[in-house]
């Protein structure tokens, strides 16, 4: 049992000084802990511990002795070292010890002694008091100062964060670099030995039969080469008259009649038919062209719910037989490869058909060579311009032969 040198003041008679003793003796993991032993039960906010055992100390005497108790074993030492003062000496005890950084204890040991004046009491609770505003404004500013280190402490980890990725990337990049430095290395070696044996074999040649052979080679491979050159003048020369000629075939084309319709006037004719100029064109004399002539157009994919309106495209627009496959395999690829025989043409968009039915349409297209048109866009406009292009090209390429039929 620790023996003090001084008669001891008891916390019972102590209280008005309960709220600063409290405040300053104790830290707030002591409060949890006595709270936990007295079972306190209520809010374990700093405060809510705080006046709950002011209440306590004032009316349990239990709580009062264990206090005490628990006090002066926490500040024994310094308790036995004040003791040895009184009076203004006991005053410079207080300022050391306060310089020294051991508040709470002397201010424990300074109240709880009986033969310590009121005054030097008054004097040391004002400074503890005073302490625990200026404690609370240096808080305060600590807190804002702590508060801007840890925005500029954010901000530097962000930069160190941008400066590691970057380094990384350098590294990497280096790394890379190195890879490729060493590569090209390899590839230097490898030729040096290269001609270092092609400088063997050039000087093993010079003194032979085998240089005049290549010479002449040379020579002859030259000459070759000029009447290659000729020859690609010509055909040049001859690609030219040709794309004229072909022009020319265009602008006829473009202003004759339609032989079916036998309108005289160019572009008056109702519809422009691919077999206009063939004998077995299924329309009667003057009936309107619709441009595919019943070919079994088959789309693959495409939007559901536009599939009335590419229906009314091909056979209302175009006068094609439409089919569609909504380019789900679950069933297995013979259902579209019978749809791909009996289709002239087949239209894939691309945009909403799945990378497997891309590849087997294209597969099946060209395994059984049929026309496949792949769409960007699952879109109406794309469709109808698709399907003109197709109608002017097999048109174009029937008047080329019926113009040179004519000829």
């Amino acid at each position: 049992m620790t023996v003090f040198k001084r008669i001891r003041r008891p916390l019972a008679a102590m209280e008005d000084f309960l709220c600063p003793i409290i405040g300053t003796c104790l830290t707030l993991k002591e409060l949890h802990k006595i709270g936990r032993r007295f079972k306190y039960d209520g809010e374990s906010t700093p405060y809510q511990l705080h006046t709950w055992l002011i209440r306590t100390g004032k009316n349990s005497p239990a709580v009062g002795k264990y206090l005490q108790k628990y006090l002066c074993e926490k500040y024994r030492s310094v308790m036995q070292r004040l003791d040895e003062f009184e009076g203004e000496a006991l005053l410079s005890a207080w300022i050391a010890a306060v310089q020294e950084g051991q508040v709470a204890g002397a201010f424990w040991a300074i109240l709880t002694r009986l033969d310590v004046p009121d005054a030097i009491i008054e004097e040391v609770f004002g400074e503890v008091h005073m302490m625990s505003h200026l404690q609370a404004a240096e808080v305060r500013t600590e807190l804002k100062a702590f508060d801007s280190l840890r925005r500029e402490n954010n901000q530097i980890i962000q930069k160190l964060q941008k400066t590691r990725s970057m380094l990384e990337r350098q590294r990497a990049e280096k790394e890379e670099l190195r890879r490729h430095l060493s590569q090209k290395e390899i590839e230097l070696r490898q030729f040096r030995r290269q001609s270092a044996q092609m400088t063997k074999a050039l000087q093993s040649y010079e003194n032979t039969e085998a240089l005049s052979v290549l010479k002449k080679e040379h020579s002859m491979l030259q000459k070759e080469n000029k009447a290659l050159r000729t020859q690609l003048t010509q055909e040049q020369a001859l690609r030219n008259r040709a794309e004229r000629r072909l022009e020319n075939l265009r602008e006829k084309i473009q202003n004759r009649p339609c032989r079916r319709c036998q309108i005289s006037e160019p572009g008056s004719c109702p519809a422009k038919c691919p077999a206009a100029l063939a004998d077995d064109c299924p329309l009667g004399q003057g009936e309107n062209c619709p441009r595919l002539c019943k070919k079994n157009i088959l789309l693959v994919g495409g939007l559901e719910k536009l599939t009335p309106y590419y229906r009314g495209i091909i056979e209302g627009d175009f006068g094609g037989v439409f089919y569609r496959h909504d380019g789900d395999f679950r069933q297995g690829h013979s259902c579209l490869m019978s749809m791909v025989k009996k289709a002239h043409v087949v239209i894939c968009p691309v945009g909403m058909s799945s990378h497997n039915a891309c590849l087997c349409v294209k597969k099946l297209c060209k395994r059984l060579n049929k026309p496949c048109v792949m769409l960007a866009k699952p879109g109406l406009g794309a469709l109808k311009q698709a399907l003109t292009n197709m109608v002017e090209q097999e048109m174009f390429q029937s008047e080329v032969q019926g113009e040179i039929l004519l000829q």
